[in-house]
């Protein structure tokens, strides 16, 4: 199974660049997948699923990322542009099937072809919606904030944590765009995007006390 990683991930890396955008786009939805890939492998551990389906589909989820118009259709875009790929590795036609089903799903559960679902298609969407509400999620939202004066930051962040909470009560995460809302699917992801909303309210709670000024 290395072997396969070492090969997705070039392959990623490669497909990324070759999309001819600034490096550090390509830099951060390289490492995002890699995130993803070690979440679902944590996931398919404690849901028994297919480890490497699910690493393989988190890994090439996003390689078609840069190649649309619009942000929904990029899970369709990056399973038409990782079948190729897959067919050339060592696995059989179910596994490909597997993991071009779950890449084309993972953004809004919409894959516009027949297939029965899989518990691995659900991990690898946990996965991606865990990593966009981790640290690095944070750590990215406070570089914005840091544009902003003082008072303006506090403002912004208690709504920011208003809407977490709601995030958390309901075990909903959106797309980057904000308009797709998605339930978490897997009993192991929803309790682990629930730790990862409540880390992110704790940090932002303190940063609203670090902001406060005399």
């Amino acid at each position: 199974m290395e072997k396969l990683i070492e090969k997705s991930k070039q392959f990623l890396r490669n497909y990324l660049i070759s999309s001819e955008v600034d490096i550090p786009l390509v830099n951060y939805r390289y490492e995002h997948s890699l995130r993803v890939a070690n979440i679902g492998s944590n996931l398919a551990d404690k849901e028994e699923a297919d480890k490497k389906i699910v690493v393989l589909a988190c890994i090439l989820h996003d390689v078609g990322k840069f190649n649309v118009e619009e942000n929904k259709d990029h899970g369709r875009k990056s399973a038409d542009i990782a079948r190729p790929f897959l067919n050339s590795l060592d696995l059989c036609k179910r596994e490909v099937n597997d993991i071009c089903y779950a890449i084309a799903y993972h953004v809004d559960g919409i894959t516009q072809y027949d297939y029965v679902h899989t518990l691995e298609a659900s991990i690898v969407t946990d996965a991606d919606n865990i990593d966009r509400y981790g640290i690095n999620a944070a750590y990215r939202y406070i570089q914005e904030l840091e544009t902003y004066e003082y008072q303006k930051r506090i403002e912004l962040l208690n709504r920011h944590i208003k809407r977490l909470n709601s995030f958390k009560r309901l075990c909903i995460a959106t797309t980057p765009d904000g308009k797709i809302i998605r339930p978490l699917e897997t009993k192991n992801g929803c309790e682990w995007f629930k730790e990862q909303i409540n880390l992110q309210i704790s940090i932002f709670n303190k940063l609203i006390e670090e902001y406060k000024i005399i």
